[in-house]
């Protein structure tokens, strides 16, 4: 039975999806250019064409043919449904309750906005969890996705099609479905690394925030500043490098720290960012203790111990976020490209660098060999070659261990990329075009670099100091106050928005801190309460350990 229904509508839709709302608000519709039909059930089908012969749900009864789609795709995790239509076929999945988030995608606001006007879909624009890009530009929708989808508590990624729609406008949606996965991918890599070492993050940090004292480090401006990562074309720069050292602060990667000084160059500044212990093996030689580190609080303990200066700074984690909140301002560096070159860049344009001076960052295996000399694998590589396992083969073995390696010609021979380095090149670039520092990349055989940077450069802040703040409160009491937060989270209940949105503000800021640990223990498992309480008693359970160490230090 028709009527217009576009008031009550857009009223709902206002609740969650403001924009949008103003949008239809502002459109107008000929009449006749969206036409309807009514099914044999009574419902009202919007059709394609005006000849009423496309229609885009069933004309016998849209409702039952929508139930088909929750019996043929999962309910669970992320769901993006390509095509709206009447929304028959996404009802049931409302209904059912068990999603995460739900994303529709369509074209043409005006299609939008006639049905609004003949359908009352005011229950599914209530729910929080529904979100609608309606012609999405490819960079809204990847950041939509970016932002939005948490594997470790979304689930899977469920791409639904009302194939009526999708055959419409068959380039759009393909161009929608090919973000979507360019997205999906960025979003696994990050994954990845959360489920390997979201534990250990939490552990790491632990250990580094119980050791904080109220003195405050701070690292000084500098007006250049030059970066070495660990690429082969390194040792084709390092007399360009000894020169402008006498001008400009000398920014080591970790790993390019033991090849400098085999050099006879003093890194003015040591950054690290890898919380596994195998960034220990990069200061097994003798690395003066009096180099500033500038160390990732999620680091391992042991690395600081190594060092008299040691600055701490947080990334984007969350668990490192809440410490800056609660506990004790650290400065914020960017890790999130996954390069610790990457780190350094961001560190150098934290210090007001109006010049970065950037070598050894090849992205790429040129000539087929993998690091320059002086790094820690060329020793290990050194322990195990012989007259039959030559260094060129072990090096060749290495590269040869990565799949989906891309062959390039340079130089007199080729160079070796692996997917994660193309990644972090392509984040690299992003990360150059945002910041207030000059890029100067030395020359070298390894991937082209292609940074574009505004021509009216603005210069940094040169009164920006790289500083820790005092501590807010003692470690025992913070640890104790985030422990009872913990312990205060109510159990979960689905869509997860719903759940989030009744959260207080501060189990929303603890909540989040669960959820690179909760990728390190959930495999492939269903988010179930369960789970989320296997997770906060493995967190409580290293808490604990550090209170207790504290007492034992107080009553010592």
């Amino acid at each position: 039975m028709e009527g217009n229904y576009f008031n009550s509508n857009i009223l709902a839709l206002a609740n969650s999806n403001s924009n949008l709302a103003i949008d239809l608000k502002k459109n107008s519709i000929s009449e006749g250019d969206y036409p309807f039909i009514e099914a044999k059930s009574g419902d009202l089908v919007p059709c394609l064409d005006i000849d009423l012969k496309k229609a885009l749900h069933s004309k016998i009864d849209p409702k039952k043919e929508g139930l088909k789609f929750l019996s043929m795709y999962k309910n669970r995790g992320f769901l993006i449904f390509l095509g709206m239509g009447g929304a028959y076929h996404i009802k049931p999945f409302i209904e059912k309750n068990e999603f995460s988030t739900i994303l529709i995608i369509d074209k043409d606001i005006q299609r939008l906005k006639a049905t609004l006007e003949h359908l009352n879909l005011k229950d599914i624009f209530l729910n929080p969890a529904i979100n609608i890009l309606i012609d999405p530009a490819p960079e809204e929708l990847y950041k939509f996705i970016v932002d939005n989808y948490i594997p470790a508590i979304c689930g899977d990624v469920t791409t639904i099609p009302l194939t009526p729609r999708v055959l419409s406008e068959e380039k759009f949606f393909e161009e929608c479905v090919q973000t979507i996965k360019s997205a999906l991918d960025r979003i696994s890599d990050d994954y990845t690394v959360q489920t390997r070492f979201g534990k250990k993050w939490f552990t790491n940090t632990l250990a580094n925030i119980v050791t904080q004292k109220g003195k405050k480090n701070i690292l000084k401006p500098v007006k250049k500043a030059i970066i070495t990562a660990a690429g082969p074309s390194l040792e084709n720069n390092i007399e360009e490098i000894r020169e402008k050292q006498k001008e400009a602060t000398l920014i080591a990667t970790d790993t390019t720290a033991p090849a400098l000084l085999a050099y006879g160059i003093k890194p003015d500044i040591i950054v690290s960012i890898d919380c596994q212990h195998i960034s220990y093996y990069h200061f097994l030689k003798q690395i003066p203790k009096d180099i500033p580190l500038v160390l990732d609080i999620a680091s391992p303990r042991k690395l600081s111990k190594m060092f008299d200066n040691v600055h701490y700074f947080i990334s984007g984690h969350p668990f490192s976020q809440y410490i800056s909140k609660k506990y004790k301002t650290f400065p914020y560096l960017k890790t999130s490209g996954g390069s610790v070159t990457h780190a350094a860049i961001s560190l150098a344009n934290a210090l007001n660098a109006k010049d970065i001076f950037l070598y050894g960052a090849d992205f790429s295996y040129p000539l087929g060999k993998s690091y320059s000399r002086g790094t820690y694998i060329y020793d290990y590589f050194n322990k195990s070659c012989s007259k039959i396992n030559s260094l060129e083969n072990s090096f060749f073995s290495f590269i040869m261990q990565s799949k989906d390696i891309i062959i390039e010609e340079c130089g007199d021979g080729f160079r070796y990329i692996t997917k994660p380095m193309v990644g972090y090149k392509n984040n690299l670039e992003s990360e150059c075009k945002c910041i207030s520092s000059r890029i100067h990349v030395g020359v070298g055989l390894g991937s082209k670099l292609n940074i574009y940077q505004d021509e009216n450069f603005k210069e940094g802040n040169i009164f920006s100091i790289f500083s820790e703040g005092n501590l807010k409160i003692s470690s025992k009491k913070f640890l104790q106050n985030y422990k009872e937060v913990l312990q205060t989270l109510p159990n979960i209940i689905f869509p997860l928005d719903a759940y989030i949105n009744s959260l207080n503000k501060e189990q929303q800021l603890v909540w989040l801190t669960i959820i690179p640990v909760l990728a390190s223990l959930r495999g492939d498992d269903d988010l179930t309460d369960e789970l989320i309480k296997k997770t906060i008693k493995w967190m409580i359970s290293r808490i604990d350990r550090h209170i207790f160490m504290e007492e034992q230090k107080k009553g010592a």
